[in-house]
């Protein structure tokens, strides 16, 4: 063996480990071979780091954000935020009435979940154009509660929901949104705007009958159609067209103007695991409000309005306890027919039939949770349509991870050397652990023919980011079951932490160059030719076809003559 041979093994060794990373981390432009930071930690760096995290100025400012806006208050926020706070209280009034009565509720309970919610963003909300208060979709999960226990369940429900809330907040939970994929929101939503579409049917006909679920209110209404009072029919037809006809001329006149933030969109997407929105529902729970949640229209409207904190809900509030004090007698009055038109024509809107052809053309399979969730959501009711939906994204998720794109190439290399290269396209984990091992065995050619002579498997990592107990254990059993077939097992291109997991299992071989790869299939052919040389030595004469092998010389045998041939340099891979 050469002098070079010598450093380029010395190398693999774990005498110079440290000095060859320090080497490879300067010449690697990606810092791919960083090496992990120390993760351990004293209790002294663990109670500092809860200290900041939960205790600390920047803690608080988060949790409660009107100590940062509040000092800088000035005249010109003040003119912004009671224009915007009249605007949106003026439009959440008739909204209130109406969704509670959506909800089974009288409609004063509309206006008790408008204004509690607005006073509570105030002091812990974080983003200037939302507002809380009652929406459509929750509306018709309260529904389903109400029919059972009446309001004192909207209210239980309301002060439960806020408890949860809180405690999602404060672990930091919000993360599970993530989880809903766009396909499953979007078949949710639309099933949620035709059945609450369809419940306000009843009362824009004048028809009186009890129903649970689409189905049965759709059977009934169908039923009863010969029971409709004509004077609510055209009562509500015309609210309807109406409405329509106003809403397609303000899209006409401030359609760039309406459009809500992106800011607060997404912290209306991510609203039900914060801290704020379960201390409006916790609080609301004590005035008679139903669950509440952020409102994108009203939001669009609030920001459209010149809104400049989150100080204009309390201009909200003060309409709405206003309208409560002054118009709450006069609530009886208000036609049944009209709140109901006015449902009918907002949610009509919500219907997102549009992503079906968008999904489609983009991603076939992602029609399957939308589709689920859409149907399930008639059949069986919202709230299990929602989680089908989820849990058959997540098995389409787990599904991906289980089966990732391996790459096999089969190369033969000059002096007899086969190799098949493996090539995973992401992360593998647990759940891939035995597919990536079928995958690998299944490619190698059998074992009667030539090219598994001298064999050899390598294993790119280069997209492996991470890896577990159970990839690890996997992968073990592959290496050690390919020993027995005298068939090599190289790791390529592995970062140091996942090598430090593959290698708690077993030592593997790592190699990062072409001639650290020569160098472990030369020591492995010369370990396995002088295995094979003991034990024929302990055979006193052994005759196999056309292999001869006498007191340890190797006379015709193709096998070991080409192991010979690796070990005395014959092979032109050292070469490269």
């Amino acid at each position: 063996m050469t002098t070079e041979e010598k450093d380029v093994k010395t190398k693999l060794t774990g005498d110079f480990r440290d000095s060859w990373a320090e080497k490879i981390k300067e010449e690697d432009p990606a810092n791919l071979w960083e090496d992990e930071e120390d993760s351990s930690f004293t209790i002294k760096e663990c109670g500092s780091k809860c200290y900041r995290q939960f205790c600390s100025l920047k803690c608080l400012k988060r949790r409660i954000p009107i100590i940062t806006w509040l000092p800088h208050y000035s005249l010109d926020d003040v003119k912004g935020d009671v224009v915007a706070g009249v605007t949106v209280g003026l439009t959440v009034i008739p909204q209130s009435l109406a969704l509670a009565v959506l909800a089974g509720l009288p409609p004063q309970y509309g206006l008790y979940t408008a204004f509690m919610g607005c006073f509570m963003y105030v002091l812990f909300g974080s983003c200037k154009d939302l507002t809380i208060g009652p929406t459509a979709i929750m509306s018709l999960v309260t529904l389903e509660h109400v029919q059972i226990g009446g309001i004192t369940y909207s209210v239980l429900i309301t002060f439960f929901s806020g408890c949860i809330q809180l405690l999602m907040g404060f672990l930091n939970l919000g993360f599970l949104i993530n989880f809903i994929s766009a396909p499953v929101i979007s078949g949710f939503t639309s099933a949620a705007a035709i059945t609450i579409a369809t419940t306000q049917l009843k009362g824009m006909f004048g028809l009186k009958f009890h129903s649970e679920g689409f189905t049965d209110t759709l059977y009934n209404f169908f039923a009863n159609i010969t029971s409709t009072r004509l004077s609510d029919m055209a009562l509500g037809i015309a609210s309807v067209a109406l409405l329509i006809l106003m809403r397609h001329y303000k899209d006409r006149k401030f359609r760039a103007e309406t459009k809500i933030s992106p800011t607060a969109r997404k912290v209306v997407e991510t609203l039900w695991w914060t801290i704020a929105t379960g201390l409006c529902n916790l609080m609301g729970s004590f005035v008679g409000a139903y669950p509440s949640t952020g409102s994108f229209s009203r939001s669009a409207i609030n920001n459209s309005s010149g809104v400049r904190t989150p100080l204009s809900g309390i201009f909200t509030g003060g309409i709405v306890i206003l309208a409560l004090a002054v118009l709450a007698p006069y609530f009886k009055y208000i036609p049944s027919a009209s709140l109901n038109a006015m449902i009918f024509a907002a949610v009509i809107f919500m219907v997102h039939y549009h992503d079906v052809i968008i999904i489609w053309k983009t991603q076939k399979r992602d029609i399957l949770p939308w589709a689920s969730t859409f149907v399930t959501s008639f059949i069986l009711g919202l709230e299990y349509g929602i989680m089908l939906g989820v849990g058959v994204s997540v098995m389409m998720l787990l599904y991906g991870m289980a089966s990732p794109n391996i790459t096999t190439q089969l190369q033969r290399k000059p002096g007899g050397e086969c190799r098949l290269v493996v090539k995973p396209d992401r992360t593998v984990l647990f759940p891939s652990a035995e597919y990536i091992k079928s995958k690998i065995t299944k490619a190698l050619p059998p074992e009667s023919s030539q090219e598994r002579i001298c064999f050899t498997v390598i294993v790119d990592g280069e997209h492996l980011t991470d890896a577990d107990y159970t990839i690890a254990m996997g992968l073990r059993t592959m290496v050690d079951s390919f020993e027995k077939q005298n068939v090599l097992t190289v790791f390529t291109n592995v970062i140091p932490k996942v090598q430090k997991i593959l290698s708690g299992a077993s030592p593997l071989h790592f190699c990062r160059t072409e001639r650290e790869i020569q160098v472990v299939i030369k020591e492995h052919s010369k370990s396995k030719l002088e295995n094979y040389e003991d034990n024929t030595l302990r055979e006193a004469r052994v005759e196999d076809g056309n292999c001869r092998i006498e007191d340890g010389n190797c006379r015709s045998s193709p096998t070991l003559a080409r192991d010979h041939s690796l070990i005395n340099n014959e092979s032109p891979l050292l070469d490269k």
